[in-house]
């Protein structure tokens, strides 16, 4: 054999071989995430103009998407990602929960008093996507359930207090001082509820035993929503008018970093598939996304619309972001597509060189 075969069956088995490892992260691709779908809605049949904030029923494995200008709730059938139902709520929905306890979902209705059921959080059976009760709160932003106690707490701003609501009696047990109070979350791991306060740039932390405030932790500017991330045990919040998030380590209570994001964040989920921590930046078309193992961005969705409201739905291992002003649901994938095109380009270059190869070690050989 010459030393010219030598040197081009050396050069033929190194692009094969860069070329095989390039087809395999073709494949792989990458799992930050794409729109996969984009779910419109006819706003004359559906009144569906301005979806808000979203939350996943574990037990029938629907969506509940309030819609804050149509006082109402839409369902969606992720099986399918298809409207199947429309509740009508009180006035100008904003957040929505799901309560394990008792199967049924909880809905702020933050508009004026009115007999419509505002001033109000309206209970709905999913059974039946009826409302089955109105109960009247001060004002409401936003709610969450702990488990810990199988209690409500609603975060209302204007009258700077926490609404506790028992649901086996669907009744108001309690308020709780906190000035201006806006997101709100459950930590597992201590069994605390921590409440963003949007003008005072601070987290509220409050003690479920005792409803009293146990600490504050200062943060950015403007936080709205906050999420507990299970896999580090931090909270992360959304700092809407510092376009960051701020991490906290609930052991000690303190900001250990600050990430930068988008413009005007407005809300977080955590991917329990993947790990990684979503933020919807109402400013900007692009959804953030988070390494929690390295408290970075890794990189951006790009979107058609501005997003708002998001949740993860474990079932499909979809994330659902509302945008806002165009009645439309972006459904993101984690899994990304296999790159076709590059697989198909590599796989030529392969061929191309192993025959160029033969033939010219066949000329040599003569």
């Amino acid at each position: 054999m010459t030393y010219k075969s030598r040197l081009l069956k050396l050069i033929i088995i190194s692009v094969i071989f860069i070329a095989l490892i390039l087809i395999l992260i073709g494949l792989q691709g990458n799992n930050l995430g794409y729109v996969k779908y984009t779910l419109y809605f006819n706003n004359t049949i559906n009144n569906f103009n301005a979806p808000l904030c979203i939350a996943y029923d574990a037990n029938n494995n629907f969506l509940y998407v309030t819609n804050f200008l149509s006082n109402s709730v839409i369902v969606i059938n992720a099986s399918v990602n298809q409207v199947v139902g429309n509740v009508s709520v009180g006035l100008y929905p904003t957040a929505i929960v799901f309560d394990p306890s008792n199967n049924y979902l909880y809905v702020v209705n933050s508009g004026s008093n009115s007999i419509n059921g505002s001033n109000s959080i309206s209970v709905i059976d999913p059974t039946t996507n009826q409302v089955i009760k109105n109960i009247v709160v001060k004002d409401g932003n936003e709610i969450v359930f702990d488990p810990s106690n199988n209690y409500l707490y609603v975060a209302s701003s204007s009258s700077n207090s926490i609404s506790v609501i028992d649901p086996t009696t669907n009744q108001v047990i309690k308020n709780i001082v906190v000035k201006d109070p806006y997101g709100i979350v459950y930590d597992p791991n201590n069994n605390y509820i921590y409440v963003t306060n949007p003008a005072a740039g601070t987290i509220s932390i409050i003690n479920p035993n005792t409803d009293q405030v146990v600490g504050n932790v200062s943060v950015g500017l403007y936080p709205t929503a906050i999420v507990f991330d299970p896999s580090n045990n931090y909270l992360y919040v959304v700092n809407s008018g510092s376009n960051s998030v701020s991490v906290i380590n609930p052991a000690t209570n303190k900001v250990i970093t600050n990430i930068k994001v988008g413009k005007s964040p407005y809300a977080i989920a955590y991917d329990h598939h993947n790990g990684y921590l979503y933020v919807t930046n109402s400013g900007s078309q692009f959804i953030s996304v988070i390494n929690p193992s390295t408290n970075k961005v890794i990189g951006n969705i790009t979107l058609k619309y501005y997003s708002y409201g998001i949740v993860y739905d474990p079932n499909n291992n979809y994330i659902y972001v509302t945008n806002f002003y165009s009645g439309a649901i972006s459904i993101i994938s984690t899994s990304s597509p296999v790159n076709v095109l590059l697989i198909s380009i590599l796989l030529a270059v392969v061929i191309i060189t192993i025959t160029v190869g033969l033939l010219l070690i066949r000329k040599w050989r003569k």
